[in-house]
């Protein structure tokens, strides 16, 4: 059994890195637009 708190933080983890996926992915069509 893992502690709350370690599956707490993993989930954000998680959640900032597709977040940061997310806005790369924003970024780039961004671009693909400008130009």
């Amino acid at each position: 059994m893992m502690e709350p708190q370690l599956v707490e933080s993993n989930m954000l983890l998680i959640v900032r890195l597709e977040t940061n996926k997310f806005q790369k992915i924003h970024l780039a069509i961004d671009i693909l637009i400008v130009y």
